[in-house]
This record gives C-alpha cells, structure tokens and sequence, in this order.
C-alpha cells in the first residue's frame, strides 16, 4: 500500500474513532465536560419544573444543567435554545422562579460538529482513492522493453539511463487451471549484466499475479526469470 493511501486510512480511521469516543463520552460523563449526576426526561424536567422544585439552570444550545431544590444536579436534553418550542421552554423557566443563564455550547458538541463535517468528504476522498485512482495506477512513461514466456528465463538487456527511474510491470497467470488449480509459482530479479550481481527482486508470488516495483537504478540490465505459469514482464522509463 502507498503512503498516500496509508495516510488516507489513517485520517479516515482516525475521524470515526473520535466520532465513537466522543458520543460514547457524551452518554457516560464524558471526557470533555463534568459527569451529570441525573439525566432526566424532557417530560421529568417539566414536572419538577411546574412543581417549582428547580433552583437554578445553564442552557448550552439543546441541554440543560441545573440543581434541584434538594441539592441533586441533573441534565436533560431541551429543544434549540433559537427554535419556537425553545422559546416556550424559556417561558416556562421563567414563571418557575427558577435562576437562569445561557451558558457555552458544550465542547463535545463543537467537536463532533467538526468531525461531522470532516469526516464525509474524508469518506468520499476514500472511496475515490481505491475505486478510481488506485486502479488507474499502472506502469506510465516510455516503454524500453517487453518480455513473456511461461518457463524459466533470462531477458535480453536494456539499459536505464542516468536521471531516470524504471517503473517494472508484470503478471503471471497459470495456463491450464486443470493441471495448476492454485496457479503456479513466479518470481523475477533484476540483475546487472556487469557482473551478474543481483540489483532488486521484483516479484516473487506463489500462485497467479500482477504487480509493479519502481527502480532507482541506472546502468544496463537483464531479469531473471523462475516460473512454472505464464508470464509477461513491461518496462517503462520515468
């Protein structure tokens, strides 16, 4: 896998473990904010409220905190502050005497309204990573050399000049499924006609493939060849 799809990944995975940590937070305490004492209904809320039993209360966008008369603090989940039956709720705050403030939107929520924003183009950048762009990549540049064959073999020569990169295609496919059902065997190394030296193994699989290796070598060449499946190998010039 490339860096930049390993970066991918991990910004994507990143997104939606913070997602999960922070609303798994938000329902236990959660890590940005003091832990409720009670999570109320909406419908207990207004109970205690008509029966004059809240002392005081901070509402932070869609919840409220607050005390109870008997000292308990609690929490309940409340309609916008900015939505009509918000303003009715204020309304009903203010005939039951109960002390009153707009407090900060709670962090958790700023949060989470980040990542919910990040996190959908990160998904789509994702899943045009690796349905479009990731198949696209193939062998590209000047083509220098095209070898087959379904045996062991050595290429003839090419040369890779100084200032340019190699970029090595190849696959290998089993010929006849009956005798080979799990495909065969294949693997190519790049080798130095100077000194028959190996210079990078390019492939080695055991059953059928395909694949690329990227060479940062200059100076003349040949592949060696082990295989028992048919095979072609292509080289590009970058």
């Amino acid at each position: 896998m490339t860096r930049p799809a390993r970066t991918l990944l991990f910004v994507f995975f990143a997104v939606i473990l913070g997602t999960a940590l922070i609303s798994f937070g938000g329902s236990c305490g959660n890590l940005l904010g003091p832990r409720s004492a009670e999570s109320l209904r909406y419908d207990e809320f207004v109970g205690y409220l008509s029966a004059k039993r809240v002392r005081s209360l901070v509402w932070q966008q869609n919840e409220l905190t607050g005390k109870l008369d008997d000292g308990g603090t609690f929490s309940v989940v409340v309609p916008d502050k900015d939505s009509l039956a918000g303003s009715q709720l204020l309304t009903q705050i203010q005939v039951s005497g109960a002390r009153f403030e707009y407090g900060r939107t709670p962090a958790r929520v700023f949060v989470m309204s980040i990542l919910s924003v990040i996190a959908f183009p990160v998904m789509i950048l994702t899943v045009i990573y690796f349905l479009l762009i990731k198949p696209a990549q193939r062998p590209s540049g000047t083509p220098i050399a095209l070898f087959s064959g379904s045996a062991d073999k050595e290429t003839d020569a090419f040369t890779i000049p100084i200032g340019r990169r190699a970029d090595i295609g190849w696959s290998a496919i089993s010929a006849n499924r009956a005798v080979q059902p799990f495909g065969g065997s294949f693997s190519a190394t790049l080798m130095s006609t100077a000194d028959r030296s190996i210079v990078q193994v390019l492939a080695m699989v055991a059953g059928d493939g395909t694949g690329t290796t990227r060479c940062y070598c200059q100076g003349e060449f040949y592949i060696q060849v082990t295989a028992d499946v048919g095979w072609t190998i292509l080289v590009h010039l970058k």
